[in-house]
């Protein structure tokens, strides 16, 4: 499968519906700052998740080294929110280049107990 463009806004907006789609209580976004997305599943587990796009908001893809500085920033991100108890996931459109650099945080992330949401052009994998 080929790599698909989204926007970070598009990426988070298929993932707040999916969430929801599946009996998560998901909190609205009040400012632009902070985790992007924190929902609770059923059993009142919190999930803080931060998105990512591939695509800029003029609809040009992202470059090679925008979506390196964008992953390693979102990771990051995670790191420094990590106060909180709760399940840290980084969300992500389907990208080659972004399963790349996650083929190659296998040990960290598992390390960190992070989860990655992949957004498919059909669907949605929580892994």
């Amino acid at each position: 499968m080929d790599s698909f463009l989204l926007s970070e806004l598009d990426t988070e907006n298929l993932i707040r519906k999916f969430l929801t789609s599946k009996k998560f209580t998901v909190k609205e976004r009040k400012t632009p700052h902070g985790v992007d997305i924190e929902a609770a599943d059923r059993s009142g587990t919190l999930y803080f998740i931060e998105v990512e796009g591939n695509k800029k908001p003029d609809g040009r893809p992202l470059t090679s080294r925008q979506k390196y500085t964008h992953f390693l920033r979102a990771i990051g991100q995670i790191c420094m929110r990590m106060e909180k108890d709760g399940v840290y996931a980084l969300g992500l459109p389907y990208d080659t280049y972004y399963c790349k650099y996650l083929q190659k945080t296998v040990k960290a992330r598992l390390l960190l107990s992070l989860k990655i949401i992949m957004v498919y052009p059909n669907e949605i994998k929580i892994k």
